[in-house]
């Protein structure tokens, strides 16, 4: 009895058993083998691509897919019973996707999963040079040689896909010029421009380049933008009446490129910022006859992407005898800046003249100051005047017959930081590069650091004064500062040096060697031995 029931249960067990298996089989005779994928390599050819793969035992034929989408549409699909297939008269400048299967000869057999080849894209041998030069509302389209472009196709970007928005035509001085810009754009906006020969019947596509337009700037809520004046209501819109109509704190947006006419002294008697708009221009530009501050108190006084060239002779004495503030009336200054600024051809920059004044803080960033006169960059010309801290940041002083001047106030500078700057063709004659002054009194606790500059020859060459400071307590510091072998200091009758600059390493070679071409103020560095190379000079210049 007891055997019969492990005889049954053995039995149900082995039963079992059979019919997994059983299902098992079954299951493995419903899924028909599957072909191999075919291995495909693609290449291009102008606008066309061709496709190559191995033969497939038991395929009799070969589908392939083409997509820009990555397979979410097709383009088109073919089937082929040869090893190879071109897809030809694709659209320039656009990624295509392609996958390939091979089909199966008979029903037992399932066609292949499919393989995908690498994307691949089409591109046009265009003379469109990538667009770099672009603002919040338009941007500069260049090409490298002439072409006989005759309209451009203006493309935006909407929910991620690229409509035609406007088409604009190329005129004739455009094609000379080799660009042409376009206006009219939004900011923060994904755009393509597409270049065509021909005419409107029949456009020649010649290529695409992408670009994306910058953000808007915003200068605050209290701004007088001069951009939407015209040339003649522009020109002489920089005077004192109209300075003495604006509110405290006033930002004055320049047109790029544009020149302002400064035909006499403009009196600034409130906090006023002056600034070049976001420009395809440049910057804006004032031929100046000069600023002054009214008597009394003024904040501060700003100019921001501005250019000053002055309206006189360049080659007359001391460049035209103009000043930017040519400072007679006494008057107290907050702060005086110039940031990324051109200035050229002046007597001077800053002169505290006639009656005692006070700045508090001048600051120059990122400034090219070229072709200075007699009276320097800084200069308390006066008993009495004063700037306090003074600030220059990377930024270069070239062709100056002076820069920082103070030999008659006693307290005329108390503090002077200048970093990453060059100095070249500084100090005429027997001026010193720095003229602190030879009298005692002048410039008491007066301190001095210089780090990271470089100095070139003297204005004209012979040999110069580097820095006279008589003051007590006075303190004069150069960090990792180098000169140039031909800035030779004057030297008294045993050959000694006069004044020269202290601490300043000396680069054993002259300014020809070290910079590309310094008498037309390129000073970029071309001795990449150099130690200084790196991390010293004007930053634009390594």
């Amino acid at each position: 009895m007891i055997f019969n029931k492990i005889k049954n249960i053995t039995l149900g067990l082995l039963l079992s058993s059979l019919a997994f298996v059983s299902c098992s089989d079954d299951d493995g005779l419903l899924s028909a083998p599957r072909l191999f994928r075919p291995i495909a390599e693609v290449s291009t050819y102008e606008n066309s691509i061709t496709v190559k793969w191995d033969l497939i035992k038991s395929a009799k034929a070969y589908q392939l897919v083409l997509s820009t989408d990555s397979f979410k549409t097709a383009t088109q699909t073919v089937e082929t019973t040869d090893p190879s297939y071109v897809f030809d008269e694709l659209g320039w400048d656009e990624k295509y996707q392609i996958r390939i299967k091979a089909i199966s000869n008979n029903e037992d057999t399932n066609d292949s999963e499919f393989f995908d080849c690498e994307e691949t894209q089409i591109t046009y041998p265009t003379k469109l040079q990538k667009v770099t030069d672009v603002i919040d509302v338009a941007a500069r389209v260049q090409w490298k040689e002439a072409v006989d472009y005759t309209a451009f196709e203006i493309q935006k970007s909407v929910d991620g896909k690229f409509q035609a928005v406007d088409t604009v035509l190329v005129k004739d001085k455009e094609r000379t010029n080799l660009q042409k810009v376009i206006y009219g754009l939004e900011p923060e906006t994904s755009y393509r421009v597409i270049a065509y020969t021909g005419t409107s019947e029949s456009y020649q596509y010649e290529g695409r380049q992408a670009f994306k337009t910058e953000a808007s700037e915003d200068f605050g809520a209290n701004v007088v933008d001069l951009r939407n004046l015209t040339d003649e209501e522009a020109i002489d819109t920089i005077n004192t009446d109209f300075l003495e109509k604006l509110e405290e704190g006033t930002v004055v947006v320049l047109q790029g490129g544009f020149e302002y006419n400064l035909s006499s002294t403009v009196t600034i008697s409130k906090s006023v910022k002056f600034i070049t708009g976001l420009s395809l221009s440049g910057n804006a530009i004032f031929k100046t006859g000069g600023f002054v501050a009214a008597t009394g108190s003024v904040a501060n006084i700003e100019f921001n992407k501005v250019d000053f060239i002055t309206s006189g002779d360049k080659n007359a004495s001391n460049f035209g005898g103009k000043y930017i503030f040519n400072q007679g009336n006494q008057s107290s200054i907050g702060n005086l800046k110039y940031i990324n600024c051109s200035i050229r051809y002046m007597r001077g920059i800053v002169r505290l003249q006639s009656k005692p004044s006070t700045i508090d803080n001048v600051t120059i960033e990122n400034c090219v100051m070229d072709s200075i006169g007699g009276y320097g960059v800084l200069n308390c010309d006066v008993a009495g005047s004063q700037i306090k801290a003074i600030a220059i940041t990377n930024s270069t002083i070239a062709h100056a017959e002076k820069t920082l001047v103070n030999s008659k106030s006693q307290f005329g500078f108390q503090t002077i930081n200048i970093t990453d700057c060059t100095f070249a063709y500084c100090s005429k004659g027997t001026n010193k590069i720095f003229d602190f002054g030879t009298k005692a009194g002048i410039n008491d606790n007066l301190q001095f650091n210089a780090q990271n500059i470089l100095f070139g020859p003297s204005f004209d060459g012979a040999a110069t004064n580097g820095v006279t400071c008589l003051g007590t307590d006075s303190k004069l510091s150069f960090t990792n500062c180098y000169k140039t072998a031909d800035l030779l200091w004057i030297t008294n009758e045993t050959g000694a040096a006069v004044s020269p600059l202290p601490s300043v390493e000396e680069y054993s070679k002259n300014s020809t060697d070290l910079w590309n071409n310094p008498t037309v103020s390129d000073f970029s560095i071309k001795d990449t031995g150099f130690a200084g190379a790196k991390n010293t000079g004007d930053p634009r210049w390594r």
